[in-house]
């Protein structure tokens, strides 16, 4: 029998591969790829909160075997362009990416559809029109470096709210949203290599201990179970966390009182601060994606391994898994996924370089490039349009999700 999850992931895979043309609404001013558009001014120094505004304006497969504020916070109000199909996320974090799962329940009325992205420097971006224009875009320092309190580690979310862990050499703090304007800081007493969201609560994971937080990223508490092995990467999904280091990865799944080698991996992994590749799930099936393009992965509910695959090309970015598909980008291409084991590629124009993307439930993408200048939105990730965004620090992970209205977005 097919479960209605299982025929939900298939139908929304479809839309993003392009069987399903169904138009969908955008802005009028949205332009062609390549064409270019207006950029935002920057401003703030170092160790200073700065707010800007966002101002207006071929395929195949492969198998795979083996400062002062300068303007209001975000610039006018946008339209939310519409909502979710149908169903919206689905519960406990069966949706999830690399930087952090992603979770929660189907969208409650009066939500707001939204993408939320990262950078260096505490750079912290939105959209609420389905990628069209960017705003409320936030960062701590112009310092782009990796190594500081304001390094990017983590993006996570769930329960109608976004938590970006930050910190590297330091220790870690979070930045926690409902609506993707506002955001709340926290600092703690040690270093996390990752966070994500567990069958209901946050987790910070990390090589002296772990906490959780199950009112939103309001407050924290310590978990016990064993501290991680590896900490250059980490993340963490209902049912199973994982970390990972040059050359290896770990998980620790429900149950499980040790971390465990995560059997079939080959080649680098996650060296560096784990910055390229990472982690992915989709509540059955999680992966990990070194930056190298190796790809192994293994089933949560019994620990079995899953056929290891290649993407035959260096990862600069993260992979995620949204709209019934794992997806990682890898700058002039895209490479998608139902399994974890084998890919199909679509092929970017050579105007377009995308390194970050994620999918919202409508099949929705919006792609993002490294050094944090360029957006894109497609609605069948195939034909690509440049956003309306401001330029700054380069960029390291997006996720879709849902939140509260705000001036800048308001509800549906």
């Amino acid at each position: 029998m097919l479960h209605s999850r299982t025929y939900s992931k298939f139908l929304c895979f479809s839309l993003i591969l392009g069987a399903c043309g169904s138009a969908r609404e955008g802005r009028e001013n949205s332009e062609v790829v390549g064409e270019g558009g207006s950029q935002g001014s920057e401003g703030g120094g170092a160790g200073r909160e700065t707010s800007e505004g966002g101002n207006g304006g071929s395929s195949s497969t492969t198998g795979g075997t083996g400062g002062d504020t300068s303007g209001q916070t975000g610039g006018a109000s946008v339209n939310t362009g519409g909502t979710p199909a149908s169903g919206g996320m689905t519960t406990g974090g069966t949706n999830g990416g690399s930087m952090g799962g992603t979770g929660g329940t189907a969208l409650p009325a009066g939500s707001v559809p939204m993408f939320v992205a990262i950078g260096r420097g505490g750079r912290r971006i939105m959209s609420c029109d389905k990628g069209r224009t960017w705003v409320a875009n936030k960062f701590v320092s112009m310092q782009d470096g990796e190594h500081s309190t304001f390094t990017p580690k983590g993006l996570a979310y769930g329960d109608g709210t976004f938590v970006f862990l930050s910190g590297w050499g330091n220790p870690s703090t979070t930045w926690v949203t409902q609506n993707g304007v506002d955001w709340a800081e926290q600092k703690h007493d040690t270093g996390f290599a990752g966070l994500g969201y567990d069958d209901g609560q946050f987790v910070l994971v990390g090589g002296n201990y772990h906490k959780g937080s199950k009112d939103r990223g309001a407050t924290w508490t310590r978990l016990t179970p064993a501290k991680a092995n590896l900490g250059r990467e980490s993340a963490a999904f209902t049912g199973i966390w994982a970390a990972g280091s040059d050359g290896r990865a770990q998980i620790l799944r429900k149950g499980m009182t040790n971390w465990v080698d995560l059997s079939g991996c080959t080649g680098p992994r996650h060296g560096g601060i784990g910055a390229n590749g990472g982690f992915a799930a989709n509540g059955e099936t999680m992966i990990s994606v070194g930056y190298e393009g190796n790809v192994c992965g293994v089933n949560i509910l019994t620990g079995t391994a899953i056929p290891a695959s290649n993407l035959g090309t260096k990862i600069s970015g993260k992979p995620n898994y949204n709209a019934g598909s794992f997806m990682v980008a890898t700058g002039n291409s895209i490479r998608f996924s139902t399994d974890g084991s084998t890919w199909t590629t679509k092929t970017l124009p050579q105007t377009v370089r995308i390194d970050h993307i994620d999918c919202d439930t409508t099949g929705t993408c919006v792609g993002i490039s490294l050094d944090g200048d360029s957006f894109y939105y497609s609605d069948d990730a195939t034909t690509w349009k440049k956003a309306t965004a401001p330029q700054g620090n380069g960029m390291v992970a997006v996720k879709a999700g849902a939140g509260s209205p705000s001036d800048l977005c308001k509800a549906p």
